[in-house]
């Protein structure tokens, strides 16, 4: 989407920050909160400040990535990888792995995003690396009021409504606010 991370900026900056300085960071909160998106833009920071690193998404669809990992991660350099939905990749030891080949030359970092339920079985995964977690709220009800304005909605009811709806969830207030827009009647939203 093409909207700012709204009430994001502080933790922007303290997962940019907290990337360079471990091995791997978690961003953990409830679904729709904006894990993946911020992921996105932390992963693309990243690659702005440090250009050395090849960047890679992963994400769970059943398949063995053995071969794969074996593929794209033998040859020396640094790679940053972001796992969405980290708690849903069953063999997230083989990527946990990858952190051996450093005599190889083969540098990992790694960006997990993971449900606030399964956080603590991804700790236990990672336990032994250099870590740290940052938990993703739901935005209070001035950055949903952001978020309104940028679809063109100030009507202090339709926010109210919107805000209501979303429980601060950014995903469900952009779906909102986007019903809202087009229909532009009070009772579109439910």
């Amino acid at each position: 989407l093409d909207i700012d991370l709204l009430g994001r900026e502080e933790a922007f900056k303290d997962i940019v920050g907290g990337l360079s300085k471990n091995d791997i960071v978690v961003l953990s909160g409830l679904p729709g909160v904006g894990k993946t998106r911020l992921a996105l833009e932390v992963l693309k920071k990243h690659k702005e400040e440090n250009p050395s690193f090849t960047t890679k998404c992963l994400r769970n669809n059943g398949q063995n990535i053995y071969d794969d990992l074996n593929i794209y991660f033998n040859s020396p350099g640094s790679y940053l990888i972001l796992i969405d939905d980290a708690n849903l990749l069953t063999n997230i030891q083989l990527i946990l792995d990858l952190f051996s080949r450093k005599s190889q030359g083969i540098e990992i970092k790694l960006i997990l995003t993971v449900r606030e339920y399964a956080e603590e079985k991804i700790i236990n995964f990672i336990s032994k690396y250099e870590y740290e977690i940052f938990k993703i709220d739901s935005l209070d009800k001035d950055n949903i009021r952001l978020l309104c304005n940028r679809f063109e909605i100030n009507n202090s009811k339709f926010i109210e409504r919107i805000y209501r709806i979303s429980k601060g969830n950014p995903r469900l207030a952009i779906m909102s606010s986007s019903v809202a827009k087009k229909e532009n009647k009070l009772s579109s939203l439910f």
